[in-house]
């Protein structure tokens, strides 16, 4: 069993803190987009009842993709 030392853990947290910081200040990083369970329910805290369902929102944004040329 590896002894932990105060140094070795102020220095694996430092790093984890740097990258999670790191993803956080990234505009672009959006950990939902690979995962459609994750992105439903992002949808369904951040909508009212009555919206248009994660379904609809979907073929609107492939119909709007295939149009964009036009």
């Amino acid at each position: 069993m590896p002894i932990r030392t105060p140094q070795r853990d102020r220095i694996s947290q430092t790093t984890s803190q740097t990258q999670r910081r790191s993803r956080l200040d990234n505009p672009y990083w959006k950990p939902y987009r690979n995962s459609d369970n994750l992105a439903q329910q992002l949808y369904d805290l951040t909508h009212l009842v009555g919206d248009h369902t994660f379904a609809e929102l979907k073929k609107e944004a492939a119909i709007a993709e295939i149009l964009k040329p036009y």
